[in-house]
Parts: structure tokens; C-alpha cells; sequence
């Protein structure tokens, strides 16, 4: 299991032989709760896209433009990106277009 910011091997495991991550909420503005709007970060990049996130207000637009499966981002002052396998990236962009369609149905 990788980190999907450095792309590296995350940094221990733990005691029953499963690798320990972060998991750290994408995109924040969601209404709703969904397991496919998380990341799996170690630990150093979990606490640089919570507290050092200079994309944080684009985010959810790039990703609904995002041609490929690598997001670019500022953590920390520096260039990064963020690595999303297909389904992972299909199953956001869903979660956003319902939660977008039911912003509009209680506007209208």
C-alpha cells in the first residue's frame, strides 16, 4: 500500500501485519459521508493536505476537470500531487455530480 501523495510505501505496519495510514476527508464542503471521499496518506502528508493546503478551495473543481489520474496541488508551499486509481477517481466524481444535483434540488 502506497501513499496517494508521495507514492511511497507507507511507513510501518502495525502489530497484525496491515500497513498504517491516515485517512484524511478530500473534499470537506460534501453534505454527505462517503468512504470514496478519502484518502489514504502517511502520516507526513496527512497532516500537510489538513493544515498546509494551499489548493484547498479548488480542489473539488479541479478534480471534476481532471483528464487523468493525478491531481496537482500546493502542500506545504510546494508542488505535489495527489494519485487516484480510475475507480477511485469515477467513484468522486459521482459523489459530486449527486451532491451537486441535490444543492440544486433544495435551491429550487
Amino acid at each position: 500500500m502506497i501513499c496517494q501523495i508521495c507514492k511511497d510505501k507507507l511507513p510501518f505496519k502495525l502489530d497484525d501485519d496491515t500497513y498504517y495510514f491516515e485517512t484524511v476527508e478530500f473534499i470537506n464542503e460534501l453534505r454527505g459521508r462517503h468512504h470514496q471521499n478519502y484518502l489514504a496518506l502517511c502520516p507526513n502528508h496527512a497532516a500537510m493536505f489538513m493544515y498546509a493546503n494551499g489548493s484547498s478551495d479548488l480542489i473539488q473543481g479541479m478534480l471534476v476537470d481532471l483528464a487523468n489520474n493525478q491531481l496537482d496541488v500546493i502542500l506545504a508551499q510546494q508542488d505535489a500531487t495527489i494519485y487516484f486509481t480510475k475507480t477511485h477517481l469515477a467513484d468522486l466524481k459521482t459523489i459530486i455530480d449527486i451532491d451537486d444535483g441535490e444543492d440544486e434540488e433544495q435551491c429550487g
